[in-house]
């Protein structure tokens, strides 16, 4: 009866820590992920600047040479 109830105990053990491990991955890539989009949502923030900035000059420039 001990032996069993030590078995028991552990297989709870065993699964509770991969339980554990498993969601420690999962919230490990969903950061990863929200991180990278992070990064494109900036670069396409610096990109469309830039690009705005470009054309605002041109205008103008175009306005200034007539």
């Amino acid at each position: 009866m001990g032996i069993r109830s030590i078995e028991t105990y552990l297989a709870y053990r065993i699964r509770s820590i991969v339980v554990v491990v498993l969601v420690v991955v999962v919230v490990v890539m969903m950061c990863r992920e929200v991180v990278s989009l992070q990064w494109s949502l900036n670069a396409i923030q610096r990109e469309s600047i830039q690009f705005f900035k470009a054309t605002r000059s041109s205008d103008s420039f175009r306005f200034n040479s007539e």
